[in-house]
């Protein structure tokens, strides 16, 4: 059974004790939230330009659109799309046959392509930050996605982009374990949850951005390269970050001490002195860093946390993916770059930041277990906020989304603001990478079920978002109670002091 961490009994240094000064910790979070952002603005770039990346590469589905070099009044976005063939939709004055952006081939970029690389990648990553300097490894990571968002903007081919893509969820993998590990371990638990909100203002900053670049940006057509200018220019930002990240202080010895040999223990067990022997008897009983991953991994509180997580995640995930084609062929015409970036921005950062500031305030009184009961209720009162967004029209859509923003993106912070609080410092990146690659696995290639779904007769795109999007966050927030409670149960039965896997 999984032992958590008492929230008032005093840390150790490695368990999060101040170990810099406020300026430092300043600094050091300033810059993990700018790998963050970047890193998510390459993550979603290709959501924001997938119709003009498809028209370049030419891959996905092909549908009728107006033709914006033939300036018909009487033609509309609306009797375009509903020509569903090549032949009628040539037929028709002002209209075009182009490829969409949509398809499998677009669900692959946007989910799989780069959710397998980014998981498999993350627990690679968590294994190395456990084990070397942290920003060394941040740096060098940056590197690589700098480098694979610049050579995006190149590409040629389907092909020569998905691999692209690739590279780039291999250097973003990084940024959450190593980053999230520093944060436990430079801020105090009264803290932690704040820093983790802003950190994790770099999901909302990198989404809004997107919409920045993918619309604004690539409709300037910057020295005519269109989409491709996008790429390179999203990914300088990176490079200059890099010499930055080493300036970071590494709070913990850059040597892991190597475990003793048999043959010493058994010279202590026999001929050393009583405490030489006490030391020698408790590194053969303690476990293993595999078997502390695995212990933590199969506790029922963790196994609870993911099955809940994931259903989140596939949820959010059906909506940022489909987002821009929902109000494309629901709400033609109307102006969503704007808006997409205010309520991402605004709601999400202002969600994460309060949620942190509360869920610090009530863990000092309650307990670990009410970060979860606050990220319950927040996810509950996002729901109907979804709702209304796909039930409303803009501009009022927009409005409600940022409300949802607000409740819902609390999420993710606290999350794993629970997940490095109820695991040993020794396996705190290796856990948040695990974590990582188990929940995006599932919640980040759910979401190809989306377009299939929309396909059914009767049903379309609006009514697969339903389900997907509300439903499962409804579902999410109900696991996310269920987890809380079944922590404090376990807290509450407990006869003796809290321990950490290590005890």
């Amino acid at each position: 059974m999984v032992h958590m961490v008492q929230c008032d009994k005093p840390a150790a240094a490695s368990e999060g004790t101040p170990v810099s000064s406020q300026w430092q910790r300043a600094g050091t979070l300033g810059l993990l939230t700018l790998c963050y952002t970047l890193g998510e603005l390459g993550h979603f770039l290709i959501a924001t330009t997938s119709k003009q990346v498809a028209n370049s590469l030419q891959f996905g589905d092909l549908r009728c659109y107006v033709d914006h070099n033939v300036r018909l009044s009487n033609v509309t976005n609306v009797v375009c799309m509903g020509v569903k063939t090549q032949a009628g939709c040539e037929a028709v004055g002002g209209c075009v046959w182009c490829f969409s952006g949509q398809g499998w081939q677009y669900q692959v970029l946007a989910g799989p392509g780069f959710i397998v690389m980014f998981t498999i990648s993350g627990v690679i990553m968590g294994y190395l930050a456990d084990r070397i300097s942290r920003p060394r490894l941040l740096s060098l990571s940056m590197l690589v996605f700098s480098v694979c968002m610049m050579l995006s903007g190149l590409a040629t081919s389907y092909l020569q982009l998905l691999l692209l893509r690739m590279g780039l969820a291999a250097g973003e993998a990084a940024i959450r374990p190593a980053g999230g590990s520093l944060i436990a371990e430079i801020f105090p638990a009264r803290h932690r949850a704040i820093a983790n909100g802003i950190f994790s203002w770099g999901i909302y900053l990198g989404y809004g951005l997107a919409f920045l670049f993918g619309f604004y940006l690539t409709d300037m057509d910057v020295m005519g390269y269109s989409w491709r200018s996008t790429y390179v220019l999203a990914g300088v930002p990176g490079l200059l970050l890099c010499p930055a990240l080493l300036l970071i202080p590494e709070p913990r010895p850059l040597t892991q001490a190597t475990p003793p040999v048999l043959p010493p223990i058994v010279r202590r067990l026999s001929y050393g002195t009583l405490e030489q022997r006490r030391e020698a008897l408790e590194s053969l009983t303690k476990p293993s860093y595999v078997g502390l991953v695995i212990k933590a991994f199969t506790s029922p509180v963790m196994i609870g946390l993911f099955v809940a997580a994931s259903t989140r995640h596939t949820a959010g995930y059906a909506w940022a993916h489909n987002s821009v084609s929902y109000f494309h062929d629901y709400h033609s015409g109307k102006e969503i770059g704007v808006w997409f970036m205010i309520t991402a921005i605004s709601g999400g950062c202002l969600g994460v930041f309060s949620g942190g500031y509360l869920s610090d305030l009530l863990v000092t009184r309650l307990g670990v277990h009410s970060r979860l009961w606050l990220l319950a209720v927040a996810t509950i009162l996002a729901t109907p906020l979804a709702a209304m967004t796909l039930h409303f029209e803009p501009p009022m859509a927009f409005i409600t989304l940022l409300f949802y923003y607000f409740f819902a993106e609390t999420w993710f912070s606290l999350l794993f603001t629970v997940l490095v609080e109820i695991v040993p410092v020794s396996i705190r990146s290796i856990s948040i990478g695990t974590f990582l690659f188990l929940m995006n696995n599932v919640g980040g290639n759910l979401p190809l079920l989306v377009d299939p779904l929309s396909k059914i007769p009767g049903v379309g795109l609006q009514t697969a978002l339903y389900i997907s999007w509300p439903g499962l966050t409804a579902i999410s927030g109900v696991l996310f109670l269920l987890s809380g409670l079944q922590l404090w149960n376990h807290d509450k039965q407990k006869s003796k002091p809290e321990q950490n896997f290590e005890d």
